[in-house]
């Protein structure tokens, strides 16, 4: 494994599986409740899957707050340095997502390609950024390995930010 080294704590807790149902459940009956509700009138079975969802979801961070070695710290969600970047990494994903959406639609009403070959068209977009988010941890690995390589545009964009007296 030299991509993702394995790492384990010396100490490491129970694996907390009615937290993992719990939130698998909420994600799961909350998707499909959305789903099944957006349809327009829905039934009360719908309706009670939806509220299933919601509940579960609701009760996940509760649990984790009483738990000594919880599946996520929800406390983290305290910290505005961890709001941020998790905002932007969820941003950046919606983007990317949505980029690739577009193009599809658009290779396909307007180029007039089916949608498996709007699809294929799109493949190498997808592998782009696959590679990219692979690699990072490699480009920004210690200067013995191969930092030097994402350590340089990154230094040379904090130079071009001081430049414009940015902070």
């Amino acid at each position: 494994m030299w991509l993702l080294p394995e790492s384990k704590g010396p100490h490491p807790g129970r694996f907390d599986w009615p937290g993992a149902c719990l939130s698998v459940v909420g994600i799961v009956a909350l998707a499909w409740g959305i789903k099944h509700v957006a349809k327009g009138s829905p039934s009360p079975a719908e309706l009670l899957v939806l509220l299933l969802g919601l509940l579960a979801l609701a009760a996940f961070p509760g649990r984790q707050l009483r738990l000594p070695d919880p599946l996520l710290d929800v406390r983290l969600f305290t910290k505005p340095a961890f709001v941020a970047a998790a905002l932007a990494t969820l941003m950046a994903m919606l983007a990317i997502g949505a980029a690739l959406y577009l193009i599809s639609l658009w290779l396909q009403y307007v180029h007039g390609y089916p949608p498996f070959q709007a699809g294929l068209r799109t493949l190498p977009a997808a592998l782009a950024t696959l590679t990219g988010a692979l690699s990072a941890p490699w480009l920004d690995a210690p200067p013995g390995r191969a930092g030097a390589a994402g350590r340089q545009p990154a230094g040379a964009g904090r130079r071009v930010r001081g430049a414009r007296g940015g902070a």
